[in-house]
This record gives structure tokens, C-alpha cells and sequence, in this order.
């Protein structure tokens, strides 16, 4: 492997570890943002994966969002590890707003799957978190 392969696909300035791709990335740090500006939190992000999914949960405040926050942060990985290889396999584009939009319908899609009474969509998420939220409050 080249020394240009090792390259972040998003940034194309730093070697593509773990840590970079999903949190440190320019990119990756701006889906997070606006993944926490959706939900209304105003937070930092870690400096390692292994914190993220530590203390990531512990940000919101019943076991029902946090459940559900868990979910979230899990599918924002997945929609990165994705894109990231869109580009790579397929020469896709970077988008912040598709990045977002993916993750959000795969919340829905997955949050619906856990529970029939979830009957918000992905578009209805990226309108607002207000709905999920309510559904959250609900199962309190």
C-alpha cells in the first residue's frame, strides 16, 4: 500500500486510522456536529473511539435515550464507514448533507424494527428530533 492510500479519503491529509476517520476528520467531526446540533447538544468530542462509545450514551439523561442515542451513534459510524467506502469502491462524493440523511433514515428503519409503535421516518427526523424525542419520553 502506497503512502497516498494510507491517506484519509475525506481529507486526504492524514493517515486513515480509526480515530481519525470517524472522530479527527474535518469531514467525520462535521457529521458529528451536526448530528448533536440536531438532537440539541452542545458537547465535545472525544479524543479516541473507545471513549465515544464509552461516553457517548452518558450525554443524555433517561435509559430510553440513551438507548436510542446509542443507536444513533452507532448508525453515524456506520453511515461514515459507508461513505468512506462509496468513495473508495464506487467514486462517490463527499456530501455532508447525504452523510446525515442516511443516518437518519437508517435510525428510523432500525428504530421501527425494534418497535412497530415507531412511526417516524427518516424524512420526518431530518425535519426535526422532536418526534424521536417524544417517542423516547414516551417509553419513560
Amino acid at each position: 500500500m502506497s503512502a497516498t492510500q494510507a491517506l484519509c479519503v475525506f481529507c486526504s491529509s492524514d493517515l486513515e486510522t480509526s480515530e481519525h476517520l470517524f472522530i479527527h476528520c474535518n469531514f467525520s467531526r462535521s457529521v458529528w456536529m451536526k448530528v448533536l446540533d440536531w438532537w440539541g447538544i452542545q458537547y465535545y468530542l472525544p479524543r479516541t473511539l473507545d471513549s465515544l462509545l464509552l461516553q457517548w450514551p452518558e450525554i443524555v439523561h433517561d435509559k430510553f435515550q440513551r438507548s436510542t442515542w446509542r443507536l444513533i451513534s452507532s448508525s453515524t459510524i456506520w453511515g461514515i464507514w459507508l461513505l468512506r467506502n462509496k468513495i473508495v469502491f464506487e467514486e462517490g462524493t463527499l456530501n455532508l448533507f447525504d452523510c446525515f440523511s442516511t443516518i437518519l433514515h437508517r435510525v428510523a428503519i432500525w428504530l421501527h424494527t425494534q418497535d412497530s409503535n415507531f412511526t417516524y421516518t427518516g424524512n420526518d427526523l431530518l425535519r426535526s428530533s422532536d418526534g424521536i424525542k417524544l417517542w423516547c419520553n414516551k417509553k419513560s
